[in-house]
């Protein structure tokens, strides 16, 4: 899709796709996100795999969030955070720590989470002059979910140099569930393996909400990869609770379809 422009009208400028791989259904990985181009978050459709909602990644009208987020990972004393993250077994590099745990408390902070999100966020999308809605319009509604808040994320580790993945896949709670979610989120590769950062679902602690950072044993990159409903085990490395991220075209999953 790199280049692909999608149609315009008279008195409108034509508005960049965001370039993807597309996966098994639905799913696809972005690689960058660009300012003002459309990215895709969703399907009008429960028939087909058709993404045709989208919302136009206006980042420059979150430069200041992002600007904040930026500044707050200063705060933090890099060698003292070290220490805390080898002192709960946590092999992690401390400056990538910084930066989730930075989004995560000014995301919390600008935009706290709501149960009326999407009510709200369902309506924004269908009154959307051409199907299309800006970011910038949703967050300042706090009506974002988790393809929003992720495409920020994936703005934000672009902006501070970290090399990571904008991810539209599936997530299994529970293996045991007989579907799954569709969620995005974000892949931070790490030599062989990859991290899974979801951002829209930060981890309670007894000191406050931190970043939900996953380590994963199979190779996520190869399994999303193979063309079928597939879902990777992977750990979270503050609470060691597991969920299952992956790949799916929204019909029921069963423990075949998840890695061993």
């Amino acid at each position: 899709m790199d280049g692909d422009i999608k149609e315009s009208y008279p008195g409108q400028e034509p508005t960049p796709t965001v370039a993807i791989e597309k996966l098994f259904g639905k799913s696809f990985e972005a690689p960058r996100l660009d300012n003002n181009s459309l990215i895709p978050v969703g399907g009008g459709s429960i028939f087909t795999n058709e993404m045709d909602i989208s919302v136009v990644g206006d980042f420059e009208n979150l430069q200041e969030v992002l600007q904040e987020m930026h500044d707050n990972t200063g705060i933090y004393n890099l060698p003292e955070l070290k220490k805390w993250l080898d002192s709960q077994g946590i092999g992690l590099d401390e400056k990538l720590f910084a930066y989730l745990f930075s989004f995560t408390k000014i995301l919390e902070k600008r935009y706290p989470s709501s149960l009326e999100v999407q009510p709200a966020r369902q309506q924004a999308y269908s009154k959307a002059k051409n199907g299309e809605v800006k970011l910038s319009e949703l967050f300042a509604n706090n009506t974002v979910a988790c393809a929003e808040i992720a495409a920020l994320a994936q703005y934000y580790l672009q902006q501070e140099g970290v090399e990571s993945r904008y991810f539209s896949g599936a997530v299994l709670w529970d293996k045991q569930l007989e579907f799954a979610e569709e969620h995005s989120f974000i892949v931070i590769p790490q030599g062989e393996h990859q991290l899974l950062f979801d951002p829209m679902n930060p981890t309670n602690t007894t000191q406050g909400l931190f970043p939900s950072i996953y380590t994963t044993s199979a190779n996520f990159d190869q399994e999303v990869r193979r063309r079928q409903k597939r879902f990777v085990p992977a750990t979270n490395v503050l609470s060691k609770k597991q969920a299952y991220y992956g790949v799916n075209n929204g019909t029921k999953v069963s423990e075949m379809n998840v890695v061993a």
